[in-house]
């Protein structure tokens, strides 16, 4: 039996930002369709004490981070993302100078950092 928990996400807002933040890339490879395609590639689940997270149209990346080495998990977004509504979260690990992963337009950004941060609690009381 899996603990499988999926990350939702808003992929018509995650689409849009990354239609107008990278326009200057997409246009010449049919834009919207592009940013919509690169938007439906995006997923998080946590599966019993790992988090995966997986992206990518041309350059696909899927990272498995144990939860238990995860050290913060932060909020961000950028005066583009502020437009269109989309924030993300930055998954760190430690002794990594940047996010391990980053989680783009979940659907309630709070709720979703609170919720794997609580996954975290638990999977580092485990241990």
């Amino acid at each position: 039996m899996s603990n499988e928990v999926h990350i939702a996400i808003d992929l018509d807002r995650v689409a849009r930002y990354f239609f107008w933040s990278r326009l200057w890339f997409v246009i010449p490879i049919h834009g919207s369709r592009w940013a919509r395609l690169q938007a439906e590639r995006l997923s998080y689940r946590v599966d019993g004490d790992v988090l995966h997270a997986d992206s990518g149209l041309v350059w696909l990346r899927r990272k498995s981070i144990p939860l238990r080495k995860i050290t913060d998990v932060s909020l961000f977004q950028d005066p583009i993302a502020r437009l269109f509504g989309v924030w993300t979260l930055r998954v760190q690990t430690a002794g990594s100078p940047h996010a391990e992963a980053i989680i783009w337009g979940p659907t309630d950004a709070e709720a979703a950092r609170d919720s794997l941060l609580a996954y975290i609690g638990r999977a580092k009381d485990t241990d």
